[in-house]
This record gives C-alpha cells, structure tokens and sequence, in this order.
C-alpha cells in the first residue's frame, strides 16, 4: 500500500508533467508575440510594407503610423532635403493611385496641412511624401490645372519618376 506522500508526489508530478507540455505548447505563441512587439516598437515594419517609412530626407511629425483619424485631422513634418533638385509633393494614396493635396517646393522646410476625408469607419488610406523629377512634375502640375476647370480629380496612376520620400498610413474611426 502507497503512503499518503507517495500519492501526492505522483499528482504533483502528473501536474508537472501537464504544466511543462503546457508551457512548450504556448512557447512558440510567447515568443511570437515578443518577437512582434521588438519588431513594431523597433520601427522595423515601418520599412517599405505601407505602414509608415521615413527617410534621411522627410519626415511626417503626425499622423504616427496606424493611428486612427477622423473626417479632419491635421499632417505635419519635415523636408530635411529633397533627392536630385526634385519638387516634392504631399499626396494621398490608395492602391497604386495618388491624390496630390499640396506642393511643398524644392527647397527643406516643415509643413502643415488639414487633412479632409469621408471615407467609412476602417478605411485604410497611406499620406506620402513624394519627390518628383520634371516629367512627373508637368504631370501633376496639369492635373491640378484640370481639376479646377472641370471639379474632377482622379486619380494618378503611381509614375515610375517619383520616390517615396516618407509615408504614413492612417485608418479612419
């Protein structure tokens, strides 16, 4: 017959037991999750995947990426110098079309704008900093003139002749 302490050594055991495949099973999960927040805190997904990005050149002050926004809410940041003598842009974009909002010049300076939309709650839209050589820059120049004689503004096709100098991408509450 099993003394009272044989018993209990056997269930805690058994609970051992339990407890670490438990912790093995979870381990990847934890680890994962870790891993995640270095990642995000780090910056390191705000490289290129549309989130965010920002260069030695440019900078967005506000929004930060992924933050929540309603129908106004104001942009800011900075031209530390523009690539090439090229004109930079603030532009809005979805998929691979841009809305120009505003031209920022050719030369370093901080910016401020309102930013007006309606989209639906969720919405999900990328503010980008743009610099443009001549071509891309007549391009857009001409649909800016367009739109105030015909109230029409579609969108632009992304152009090969610009660079991403920063971006955010922002969801609307």
């Amino acid at each position: 017959m099993k003394s009272l302490n044989e018993s209990n050594f056997a269930t805690i055991a058994a609970y051992s037991r339990a407890l670490y495949v438990f912790m093995v099973a979870c381990m990847p999960i934890l680890v994962a999750g870790f891993l995640s927040q270095i990642v995000f805190v780090s910056g390191g997904v705000a490289r290129d995947d549309g989130i965010g990005y920002q260069s030695e050149h440019a900078y967005f002050n506000f929004p930060v990426a992924g933050v929540l926004v309603d129908d106004e809410f104001e942009v800011s940041g900075r031209i530390d110098s523009i690539p090439n003598d090229e004109t930079v842009y603030l532009v809005e974009r979805v998929n691979n079309h841009f809305w120009p909002k505003l031209r920022l010049g050719t030369e370093p300076t901080s910016f401020r704008r309102t930013q007006k939309t309606s989209p639906g709650k969720g919405y999900k839209y990328t503010i980008e900093l743009l610099s443009a050589n001549a071509a891309a820059q007549t391009r857009i120049e001409n649909w800016f003139a367009q739109g105030k004689k015909t109230g029409q503004y579609p969108g632009i096709d992304v152009m090969d002749s610009v660079n991403v100098l920063a971006k955010v991408r922002v969801v609307h509450q």
